[in-house]
């Protein structure tokens, strides 16, 4: 029972919003040296999370692009040729599509975050990672994508973080009333497809 009370804690800790407990309990249970799932079953766990978590961003990024063409071929005309009419059909199609797609994405990571399988510790660096992120950035009061290594990584990619233009910074909607997301660029970031010329 020891050994998963501190799991139960931080979890409870996490759905107050008390980060800084959740942690102070983490950095202790690290330091007590308990028992860490197998490594195989940790990183194939973390890597399944990051993937999700990149497909989600990139669901939203190509939303973005989407209501662009949208707003785009609205702002035209007040009448809309037929040929247009059947492009704000595919695009409205294809963003309802991206919605589905975005929440199967975020309730994948809910499932490998506090899934049945919470009480073993495979999360636990990711968690901590995003914990001390999510604390560091309501400190300076600035948005997670801040980080360092984050940008140097966006800006080896050729990202907005070389060009500078903010949009790593700039607040996404989540898509699901949760709150503001911040990322860094992906292949269906709206700015980096136009400076590329990407189709």
């Amino acid at each position: 029972m020891f050994l998963f009370w501190p799991e139960a804690l931080e979890k409870f800790l996490d759905d107050h919003h008390c980060f800084r407990l959740a942690t102070a309990l983490n950095i202790f249970k690290t330091v007590c040296h308990m028992p860490i799932a197998k490594m195989d079953v940790h990183s194939e766990r973390a890597d399944r999370y990051d993937a999700e978590e990149k497909a989600a961003l990139e669901a939203l990024q190509r939303r973005e692009q989407l209501l662009e063409k949208r707003m785009a071929i609205e702002m035209k005309n007040e009448k809309h040729t037929s040929k247009e009419v059947e492009e704000l059909n595919i695009l409205d199609t294809e963003l309802k599509v991206l919605k589905a797609k975005y929440w199967k994405h975020q309730d994948e990571m809910y499932q490998l975050q506090y899934g049945p399988v919470f009480y073993q510790p495979y999360m636990w660096g990711i968690r901590r990672a995003q914990l001390k992120r999510q604390w560091k950035a309501k400190k300076d009061n600035k948005p997670v994508t801040m980080w360092p290594k984050d940008v140097r990584a966006c800006k080896a990619r050729g990202g907005c973080c070389v060009r500078q233009c903010g949009c790593c910074f700039r607040p996404r909607s989540s898509l699901i009333g949760a709150e503001d997301v911040y990322s860094h660029c992906t292949k269906e970031c709206k700015c980096c497809v136009h400076y590329f010329n990407l189709p």
